[in-house]
């Protein structure tokens, strides 16, 4: 298990630094991204539509690292590190639910598992999405094994900021967190489990991150609500006409 794991960082920082770099892969939504991050940069710039067809965390990710770094290396070194935290998290999340021997599986799985670090290697939402998702399960199976303790109510909150984290980077965590919660819901109803404290916090720490985003789309798009993206409504309407334009 450890010559996976350490075998699946040196993958990693090759794939990463000298196999794959992010910025001799530029094109298509990666072309999208890094658009829009140097927008993100332009102090002249602002935000439109254009500018809400994808969820903000991957452009002001990457505007933020290249504003410290614009040779792209910090950005690089901020991918391996996700990418490398990925089953990590996944362990742990495992050895909480399942034991040793099923933790051990996982770290091994997904230190050598192809999109784990794949991703890493071009400017796209996955990674961060990726890990920001396992950190905000984790701390949430943490906070319920926990209990009501401060302890227990702070991985509470923590979830829900990494949960709203995760979709900054990509919407469809927030349909996937929030199925996780109606069921968390009805199990807590049908066992009479004291849960509604964790539910509160963590909802607030969604929140924290989701209002500021919210505001921001909301402005962008004139002042017609938009949570994360507009690519909901940009998709159903190229189900429904085809491909129009480019």
């Amino acid at each position: 298990m450890a010559a996976c794991f350490v075998g699946g960082l040196l993958v990693r920082y090759l794939y990463v630094f000298h196999w794959h770099p992010a910025k001799d892969y530029v094109f298509s939504d990666m072309q999208g991204y890094v658009h829009a991050a140097e927008s993100f940069l332009d102090p002249a710039h602002v935000p439109d539509l254009n500018d809400t067809i994808f969820p903000p965390g991957t452009s002001w990710l990457l505007g933020g690292l290249m504003a410290l770094h614009p040779d792209w290396k910090l950005f690089y070194a901020v991918q391996c590190v996700l990418s490398s935290l990925v089953p990590v998290l996944l362990a742990g999340l495992a050895w909480d639910l399942y034991g040793r021997r099923v933790a051990l599986g996982t770290l091994a799985f997904a230190s050598l598992y192809f999109p784990f670090f794949d991703y890493a290697g071009y400017v796209m939402s996955e990674n961060p999405l990726t890990f920001c998702f396992a950190a905000a399960a984790w701390l949430l199976v943490r906070a319920l094994r926990i209990g009501g303790s401060r302890a227990g109510l702070l991985c509470a909150g923590l979830s829900g900021v990494w949960l709203g984290l995760a979709c900054s980077f990509k919407s469809t965590a927030l349909a996937c967190g929030g199925c996780t919660g109606l069921v968390l819901a009805a199990l807590a109803w049908k066992h009479g489990l004291a849960l509604k404290r964790h539910f509160l916090i963590a909802a607030a720490g969604l929140l924290l991150v989701l209002v500021p985003v919210a505001i921001r789309n909301t402005k962008a798009s004139k002042g017609k609500f938009c949570l994360l993206a507009n690519q909901t409504g940009a998709n159903f309407l190229l189900g429904k006409y085809g491909r129009i334009r480019g």
